[in-house]
């Protein structure tokens, strides 16, 4: 069994064109580490940066509506500003575009 790794956050590259969606919980101008401790105990917490801006995504799912369960819980832990995004071949895309597959 190989050693496991620390998994550095990247943007995801899905092959043929399957949309991957995400729950993005907040965009903040401080880093925080994707611990489940500075995500009120949610895990799988990825991270992107845009310039000055990190924002910070929780779980992720080809699935649209495992998205939307993921979303209810991030609201329920008390991120009520939490929304859906979707991702194609490794770019940020509308929902509704990654929906049309």
């Amino acid at each position: 069994k190989k050693p496991e790794q620390k998994v550095e956050p990247k943007p995801v590259v899905v092959n043929n064109g399957v949309a991957t969606f995400k729950v993005q919980l907040s965009a903040s101008g401080t880093k925080l580490e994707p611990v489940p401790s500075n995500f009120k105990g949610l895990n799988n917490i990825s991270v992107s940066n845009e310039g000055t801006l990190y924002k910070y995504m929780y779980g992720e799912t080809s699935s649209y509506e495992e998205a939307k369960r993921l979303l209810a819980e991030a609201k329920a832990k008390g991120f009520t500003s939490a929304f859906v995004i979707a991702f194609k071949n490794g770019k940020k895309v509308s929902v509704q575009e990654a929906l049309k597959q």
